[in-house]
């Protein structure tokens, strides 16, 4: 329902565009944000997953006396750009400088880590052969996303081969792809007569799925950068990002968004 008025509003704004602007330019381009984890351990993914009582009873039944997350880590969220860029109608001075853009933005496709689960403990299955076992339970996450932004853009120096811009994004995303696998790892250590271990390695209870929730995540942030004209008409417009990221409930805390891109544009 949130997905489908977000476009709703943003065609509306983009269609009041054609009474007060004139399209200037169409890009197409690639952004990379660096992004703070969340859900990064076997507990807390369940509040992400469409039937979460499913896998809480899954991970439950595997008896562990250890486990970790992922930690903090930032992973690099990547995304395609295709945009169009408004002018105001005059020809003030600041009119010619400031831009408004629109873009439709489509992820590209990761899969990281979320934790694991893991026990240790100890056979003997015949006089003489002793054995250690260790089995861990991994989980990962696959998503991708697809977003709208708008935002402002002002260019100081616009008719000179090199300019600076900076200005003002909203980017909001939706998850259209989202889901969990798990599998578990078993390492066997087996010592005959007290003589150095061998190794065996097994997998098994491979590629169980769950369907992950549809979440929204969103930025505000801060593009500056230099736009190099490389021929008639066109621009590349290389980009750095600061701002703040809001990821989805039940994570909702506000953190840094930094990250860039690398834009090139046809101007009309």
């Amino acid at each position: 329902m949130r997905f489908s008025l977000l476009f709703i509003i943003l065609i509306l704004i983009s269609s009041s565009y054609t009474y007060s602007q004139k399209l200037s330019e169409i890009s197409i381009g690639a952004n990379f944000f660096e992004t703070k984890s969340y859900g990064n351990n076997p507990f807390t993914i369940a509040s992400l997953m469409r039937d979460p009582l499913s896998y809480t009873n899954y991970i439950s039944s595997f008896q562990h006396d250890a486990w970790g997350g992922t930690g903090g880590f930032y992973s690099l969220q990547k995304n395609i750009s295709l945009g169009a860029s408004f002018k105001l109608n005059g020809n003030e001075h600041w009119k010619r400088k400031l831009l408004f853009q629109t873009a439709l933005t489509i992820g590209l496709q990761e899969t990281h880590s979320t934790g694991s689960l893991s026990k240790r403990y100890f056979l003997e299955p015949t006089p003489g052969i002793s054995q250690r076992i260790f089995e861990e339970l991994l989980v990962s996450e696959t998503r991708n996303y697809l977003g709208m932004s708008l935002g402002a853009l002002y260019i100081f120096n616009e008719n000179k081969k090199v300019s600076f811009f900076t200005g003002i994004q909203y980017l909001h995303q939706f998850s259209v792809v989202h889901s969990y696998t798990s599998s578990v790892q078993k390492l066997t250590f087996t010592s005959l007569n007290g003589d150095p271990e061998t190794m065996q390695t097994a997998t098994y209870d491979q590629n169980r799925y769950w369907k992950g929730k549809t979440y929204s995540n969103s930025r505000l942030f801060v593009p500056f950068g230099l736009q190099f004209k490389i021929a008639n008409n066109y621009i590349l417009r290389p980009t750095l990002h600061l701002g703040i990221f809001l990821p989805p409930k039940p994570f909702r805390v506000i953190d840094e968004s930094h990250g860039f891109g690398i834009h090139f544009i046809k101007k009309l």
